[in-house]
């Protein structure tokens, strides 16, 4: 999917093995798991480049140009606020999964119980 801001292009990555696993997973189920992804390595790498992607957009659409010193200012507070972003998605992923694999637990004692 790429979107289109005047002359630059933002382009998205959706990658199969975005998320590393503690454990082992069989190819059809990590392939079912993980194509919804979004992976924070990748967006942990290029947290500059979406920081200089944001100034130069906002220097396009307001008609003017940041000093360095401003620069690079934005750029740590967009780092900053980025990588913030990125540790809750990480955070609410482990909780996700850990509640995933409990209904799962639940539902076979349920189902054996019943059996």
């Amino acid at each position: 999917m790429t979107k289109s801001a005047g002359p630059f292009i933002l382009g998205y990555e959706d990658h199969a093995n975005a998320f590393p696993r503690e454990e082992p997973m069989s190819e059809p189920r990590q392939a079912l798991a993980m194509r919804n992804a979004v992976d924070y390595a990748v967006v942990g790498d290029n947290i500059l480049d979406i920081a200089d992607f944001a100034i130069e957009k906002y220097e396009f659409t307001s008609g003017t140009t940041l000093s360095d010193e401003a620069r690079e200012e934005v750029v740590e507070q967009v780092r900053d606020a980025l990588w913030e972003m990125v540790k809750a998605f990480r955070s609410r992923r482990k909780e996700w999964r850990k509640k995933l694999f409990d209904a799962a637990d639940q539902v076979v004692v349920d189902c054996v119980k019943d059996a």
